[in-house]
């Protein structure tokens, strides 16, 4: 957990401040450090493997046919969010940003004034609001809404002809992974990785309605 702290440690001088923004980011990963059942990490990667399927049929045909089904090999990007592929001033603020939902913040935002407009509100009902909030912001528990996903998602895409041309199992691809050889360009990242939010949901849309499932 010291690598999702330090960025906080860095950019605050307080760290009261420090505390409650890891705090938060705790609550919104809590999933990825649970002790029982499938962790976070371990649902975003089933997603992921769903959304090359759908997305790019070139690195997930590559992929299967060296036994690489598991995607392991990124489970630490997922984990600590790129934290130890990118720097702090590539790292979080421009995925977050791109992830920024406007109209749904000042939904909260006038939701909650209004409950603490109410000054003799019990402290149980601010609790439970607080926990509707958390959840929230929290992943579906899919891992197909998490932009890091998709993220994971564009740098493979982006290094396609790299892993095909130099992986031939999944330890070659782990090999890649840890030692950093990607070419991770954070701007370009994130561009694709919202256009293959887009196409996935699409996608996967079109092949849940009724006229696709007529055809089939």
């Amino acid at each position: 957990m010291s690598d999702l702290l330090s960025p906080f440690v860095v950019l605050f001088e307080n760290d009261a401040d420090a505390f409650w923004c890891f705090e938060m980011l705790l609550r919104r990963m809590r999933e990825n450090f649970q002790m029982e059942g499938p962790t976070g990490v371990m649902k975003q990667l089933q997603a992921l493997w769903h959304i090359l399927e759908l997305t790019d049929r070139e690195i997930f045909a590559h992929l299967s046919r060296i036994g690489a089904e598991s995607l392991h090999f990124a489970f630490r990007m997922l984990l600590v969010l790129f934290r130890r592929e990118l720097s702090f001033a590539e790292m979080w603020e421009m995925m977050w940003a791109a992830d920024f939902d406007e109209s749904t913040v000042f939904v909260w935002k006038d939701w909650c004034f209004s409950f603490q407009g109410i000054l003799r509100m019990e402290r149980k009902r601010w609790k439970k609001v607080e926990k509707m909030i958390c959840t929230a912001v929290s992943s579906t528990g899919n891992g197909d809404d998490e932009l890091s996903v998709f993220c994971v998602a564009a740098t493979l895409i982006i290094n396609r002809q790299k892993i095909i041309r130099e992986t031939r199992s999944i330890d070659d691809l782990i090999k890649i992974f840890n030692d950093k050889q990607l070419k991770i360009r954070i701007k370009q990242c994130i561009r694709l990785a919202i256009k293959l939010r887009k196409k996935y949901f699409y996608k996967l849309i079109k092949s849940k309605s009724p006229a696709s499932q007529h055809d089939d």
